[in-house]
């Protein structure tokens, strides 16, 4: 099920902790792939254009302009991406999707990364070794327990064993 918002500061606070280190959402970034500096969310919010001068990467179809956005935390081990729509036509915001959210946990000597991606009801789930060998395997979505990702771990795990 997708999780659509109308409002920014709605979507910004989807997760107003980080699973991982607990900082709070104010100190999260907010970027695209082609920016090259990190912008923190409280600016955006306060009305900060993060994009100007920039080239943005974007669909457009029938009117609506579609373009992704990344909220990460400075830990690196969670962050979540946002589809936005903008409707060109009646130029404004008409919806926010909650696209994917990552989760990174290390776990002895390996790393594993556990990528939900909720426009396609699919995880990805990669386990990186300490030879840096990775596997990656796509599954039917599994829901993630931001609270104990540890536990969404160990029920991945299961899951392996019968793959």
């Amino acid at each position: 099920m997708l999780t659509t918002y109308y409002c920014l500061q709605d979507a910004f606070c989807y997760c107003s902790l980080c699973p991982i280190c607990h900082q709070s959402v104010d100190e999260w970034y907010f970027s695209n792939d082609s920016m090259v500096r990190e912008i923190k969310i409280s600016q955006v919010l306060a009305g900060y254009n993060p994009y100007k001068g920039y080239p943005i990467n974007y669909t457009l179809f029938d009117g609506i302009f579609i373009t992704g956005r990344k909220v990460a935390c400075r830990c690196n081990c969670y962050e979540y991406s946002l589809q936005l729509h903008i409707d060109l036509k009646e130029h404004h915001l008409s919806k926010i999707i909650l696209n994917s959210e990552t989760v990174t946990i290390e776990d002895g000597e390996d790393v594993h990364e556990i990528r939900n991606i909720y426009t396609m009801d699919k995880t990805e789930y990669t386990r990186i070794s300490k030879n840096k060998s990775f596997d990656t395997l796509k599954i039917p979505l599994v829901s993630e327990n931001l609270f104990n990702p540890q536990e969404t771990l160990i029920r991945l795990k299961k899951l392996l064993i019968f793959s």
